[in-house]
């Protein structure tokens, strides 16, 4: 294999520690450092760059431009004197000529001295600089362990939407109600063009406005918008989509032992791909044949620890494939964690071993005429409590089994079964599904 090309170019230096530069339109640019942090940091500083970049324009188009600039940050002075922050048409030099001197010679001084109050250096950062330190201190959340790496990825892409949106030489104090509105109309627009489901539009507009309350508590924006509460796309309450018991026995009938195994353990205890990635040695009872833990998400919370009784063929996999000692019960291959996320140069990188079990065996399913298509592998850890739901004795173990954070509406007026009736309510699923529970 050849040698991997690197983004920054390495300086020799006598201070003993590593320098790193990059040139960009003959200027350069230095920063100190791990070359991994210094990749990290030359992308920010690019996206500011950019940010400060103007295509070449006429002289009237830019003087056009900075009148649409004042009106769009002056909005309710400019309205309460009959004007309207409507953008008006630079691509043309001479329309931009026309307009200009359209304006009596008094109107063009005020607009002059408009200019020169604009041109005021600020101390403010820019919203690409204030966006850049906001996804700074984020990523140093994922390495103390407070968000994850896929949470950095979601705030970083919905940021950075956001910042472009604004405008990154936007000065950050300009954000305001009237922003965050166009932005709404904004996020609608592209919600319509693109085909984004309502969840995934929504996502845009909640970072947004984390990232303003955010610059509002550090003193970079002097009014939070009052709007802001009121700002939001309604999600409405849909079915939980599952699977029906014949689809889960053909999975599970068609199934290596392997991802037959990660399969019922979401059937049985409805975990995820990451808990059965993090689940380890202590909390399994390797003679009784059950599981007693927290979700991953949940370790730090107020959510339950639930005790799952494990059906006879989950129990048996489980001590075939599993170590009864060490970091964890079930690894990859090499010995590492069966999914994991994590940040390499200021991208995500997933890997995710079930994931890709479960895609082989559909792939073969659907060659076999067995199924139609692939259906999202999260369907199974839900087709438990739906079942349960339906059953008026589980009821209270359905809301249990998924073992969230007891909050809400859902657990107002709850109470938590028996360990007894959740055995039941457990053994019970396992029939269901004809799975070999004792």
């Amino acid at each position: 294999m050849g040698k991997r090309k690197l983004e920054l170019t390495r300086v020799p230096t006598d201070r003993g520690a590593t320098k790193w530069r990059k040139i960009r339109k003959g200027k350069p640019y230095y920063f100190w450092g791990k070359y991994e942090d210094c990749v990290v940091r030359w992308h920010q500083k690019l996206v500011e760059l950019e940010a400060e970049e103007k295509p070449a324009e006429g002289y009237h188009q830019g003087l056009v431009r900075k009148m649409n600039e004042w009106k769009r940050s002056h909005a309710d002075e400019w309205k309460a004197m009959g004007g309207t922050v409507d953008d008006d048409d630079i691509s043309d030099e001479k329309k931009c000529r026309l307009l200009w001197y359209g304006i009596s010679d008094a109107g063009r001084q005020v607009w002059l001295e408009r200019f020169r109050e604009m041109a005021k250096p600020s101390h403010v950062p820019t919203t690409a600089a204030t966006a850049s330190q906001f996804l700074k201190l984020q990523k140093a959340e994922v390495e103390l362990g407070t968000i994850s790496a896929g949470r950095y990825d979601t705030l970083q892409r919905c940021v950075n939407h956001f910042a472009k949106f604004v405008g990154g030489a936007t000065s950050i104090s300009k954000i305001n109600g009237a922003t965050l509105q166009a932005y709404y109309t904004h996020l609608t627009e592209e919600k319509k063009a693109n085909e984004w489901s309502i969840d995934y539009t929504s996502i845009f507009l909640i970072v947004a406005k984390q990232f303003t309350r955010w610059a509002y508590k550090t003193d970079l924006i002097e009014n939070l918008p009052r709007n802001l509460s009121d700002l939001q796309f309604e999600i409405k309450p849909r079915k939980v989509p599952t699977l029906e018991i014949p689809e889960v026995q053909t999975l599970l009938a068609n199934a290596i032992d392997r991802t037959k195994m990660f399969l019922l353990l979401m059937l049985n205890c409805g975990f995820t791909q990451k808990d059965i990635s993090d689940l380890q040695p202590s909390e399994v009872d390797w003679v009784g044949g059950r599981i007693t833990r927290k979700r991953s998400k949940h370790k730090e919370d107020d959510a339950p620890e639930i005790q799952y009784p494990l059906w006879k063929e989950t129990f048996a996999l489980l001590k075939q494939f599993g170590n009864q000692k060490g970091g964890r019960v079930l690894t990859n291959e090499k010995g590492g964690a069966l999914k994991t996320e994590e940040l390499g140069k200021g991208k995500l990188r997933k890997v995710d071993n079930i994931a890709v079990a479960y895609h082989r065996l559909c792939v073969k399913l659907k060659h076999q005429g067995l199924i139609t298509k692939k259906k999202p592998l999260k369907l199974l850890r839900k087709t438990s409590p739906s079942l349960l739901a339906t059953q008026p004795e589980f009821v209270n173990c359905s809301l249990l089994f998924l073992a969230n954070s007891v909050r809400g509406v859902a657990y107002k007026h709850y109470i938590a079964p028996s360990q007894a009736t959740f055995d039941r309510a457990v053994i019970w699923l396992g029939q269901q599904f004809g799975v070999n529970t004792i």
